[in-house]
């Protein structure tokens, strides 16, 4: 068993052009039982919403640690996770001590999130957690659990939406 005093937890967050909603996720992480080491933030603002931005994360910076970086890549979710997964290589991190955690600008995480998803890393001894989301819309504006299947195949993507996204990997 991984030692959970030695786990370093980072948690990537993707944003493009909407500091309201980049609040609500930087909010979710400040409410966590299990705050992050380093929460690094990639952005991929128009020149419009830099400033707004900025001004959001200034308003987090004495809860949490945070790291803004610019896209370099890409210009996609994608490309942002990229540059941040370079950034993380690139500064030495021990990888079999590192949990990543991603979250969309747009999601935001039950303030117990982090705390069971490292949990679940250490005692199961795995590599990746994806765990079930909770879907809030208009429909369910209090929210719909949405379970991930046990087993998943290629096929459960081309056909169906097995309820894996960006925030809950």
């Amino acid at each position: 068993m991984k030692d959970t005093k030695e786990i370093f937890l980072i948690v990537l967050i993707t944003t493009k052009d909407r500091p309201q909603k980049l609040q609500r996720a930087l909010q979710s992480i400040s409410n966590q039982k299990l705050v992050p080491d380093v929460v690094i933030i990639i952005s991929d603002c128009s020149n419009k919403f830099k400033i707004l931005t900025n001004r959001v994360i200034l308003q987090f910076e004495n809860n949490l640690r945070i790291l803004h970086l610019k896209n370099r890549r890409s210009s996609n979710m994608s490309g942002s996770i990229n540059t941040a997964l370079a950034f993380v290589k690139n500064s030495h991190y021990n990888n079999d001590k590192t949990f990543i955690a991603l979250l969309d600008d747009d999601d935001w995480w039950d303030d117990t999130y982090l705390l069971n998803c490292r949990n679940f890393f250490i005692d199961n001894k795995v590599e990746w957690v994806i765990s079930g989301i909770i879907r809030h819309d208009e429909k369910y504006p209090n929210g719909v659990f949405q379970q991930i299947p046990d087993k998943i195949t290629v096929d459960d993507f081309l056909t169906t939406n097995p309820n894996i996204q960006n925030s809950n990997l």
